[in-house]
């Protein structure tokens, strides 16, 4: 990165902003020193699981401690932070779906998203539940169930209660995280009083967003962690009122964060 900043500096090229990818174990003092010099202001960190059990079994080699260092580290070194969670896989139990909800509650203040793993050939994790029998689907979507009964009917009830919350290409978070980039961005390459202020109401509905999904999410962990058995029609129900409540908050969302682009848009005019 230093000898990338040398050559743009060379060229004259100077006001630059990068959002870049990297992986929790690769953050370092000099590679976040390095980073700020070149004009990195927001990194996608590939935290992914937050126990070690769910990490060794995605293939990752950083540890949960390597997740807390890199996000204190970003945040030391005023780089803005994201990350996705992915709160299921085919093996995993729901004591552990605790775990990743308790850490995005967390960390409210960062922007995040929630998924569960997909299953791609040429994986290790493709080739295991294929000798097992355990796939479904064709070549263009590949399926499964999960072990934990638990896990299966909270991502089931997910898929319809978090659609236009986490799933959809044009989500509420999913908007959200593009909004907190462009306003981190405008009050990086066009500081002022007003991107400040911009920049401050992102971060308290950020704040307010992601405090609202972890209460969601838990709602629905202890609906399917209850030790009394639930009917199909109880179970549809529940995921239909979650989510016509969690629409009904979305869409004033929504209308506040067009407000918040608007505002960028006639700040930079």
């Amino acid at each position: 990165m230093n000898q990338l900043r040398d050559a743009l500096e060379k060229l004259g090229v100077d006001d630059l902003h990068f959002w870049v990818k990297a992986r929790p174990e690769n953050i370092t003092h000099n590679v976040l020193k390095a980073a700020r010099r070149l004009g990195v202001g927001q990194v996608f960190l590939g935290i992914e699981q937050v126990t070690l059990a769910r990490l060794k079994y995605l293939g990752r080699i950083h540890t949960p401690e390597d997740n807390h260092t890199a996000l204190s580290l970003l945040k030391e070194y005023n780089i803005q932070s994201c990350f996705n969670l992915m709160m299921f896989d085919p093996d995993c139990n729901i004591d552990e779906v605790d775990a990743a909800i308790s850490f995005a509650r967390q960390y409210a203040d960062v922007p995040w998203n929630i998924c569960r793993t997909e299953i791609y050939p040429g994986t290790t994790i493709y080739e295991r539940l294929q000798n097992a029998r355990r796939l479904t689907g064709d070549f263009i979507h590949t399926d499964y169930t999960m072990t934990d009964p638990a896990c299966e009917l909270m991502f089931s009830i997910m898929r319809v209660a978090f659609f236009n919350r986490s799933f959809n290409v044009d989500s509420l978070i999913n908007r959200l995280a593009t909004l907190f980039f462009t306003l981190e961005a405008t009050s990086r390459l066009c500081p002022g009083e007003v991107a400040s202020q911009n920049l401050e109401a992102g971060q308290k509905l950020l704040q307010i967003i992601n405090l609202d999904t972890a209460n969601r999410l838990q709602m629905a962990r202890d609906f399917v962690k209850s030790e009394i058995e639930k009917s199909p029609q109880e179970v549809q129900l529940f995921a239909m009122n979650l989510a016509m409540d969690m629409n009904d908050s979305d869409h004033l969302w929504h209308q506040e964060i067009n407000g918040m682009f608007d505002k960028v848009e006639r700040q930079n005019n």
